[in-house]
């Protein structure tokens, strides 16, 4: 081999390893991502929201009566603080939900509904 050669394989080699390198960090650097947003934002509120979908859609609601009552409001007002590690639906979801006083749509259940969605997209 000559040299013009040796230098273009090396050339070669050093940007496929540098590729590869490079998509091993972003690789790494999502899984920090998602672990932070895992621990601060979805592993908190998690058994609340929940709990709160089983509360409210529980067969039984006239046979058994439930322990405990979780405050909605409380429990959106917190994620709220938190809505940065959240997307785009959650984002336009708490928007919805704290401007549902502002939209009446005949049955009295524009709050209500703004807080499942708000859980949905959470």
């Amino acid at each position: 081999m000559t040299i013009v050669a040796v230098g273009l394989t090396i050339r070669i080699l050093f940007v496929l390893s540098q590729t590869v390198l490079s998509i091993q960090n972003n690789r790494r650097e999502k899984i920090k991502e998602y672990k932070a947003i895992t621990q601060n934002f979805i592993l908190p509120y998690l058994n609340e929201v929940w709990l709160f979908i089983d509360l409210k859609t529980d067969v039984r609601k006239e046979t058994s009566l439930p322990f405990i009552e979780i405050q909605s409001e409380e429990l959106i007002t917190k994620m709220q603080d938190q809505v940065r590690y959240g997307n785009a639906g959650l984002v336009k979801a708490l928007y919805r939900y704290f401007n549902a006083a502002a939209f009446y749509d005949g049955r009295g259940e524009a709050k209500n509904l703004a807080t499942y969605d708000v859980f949905y997209h959470f």
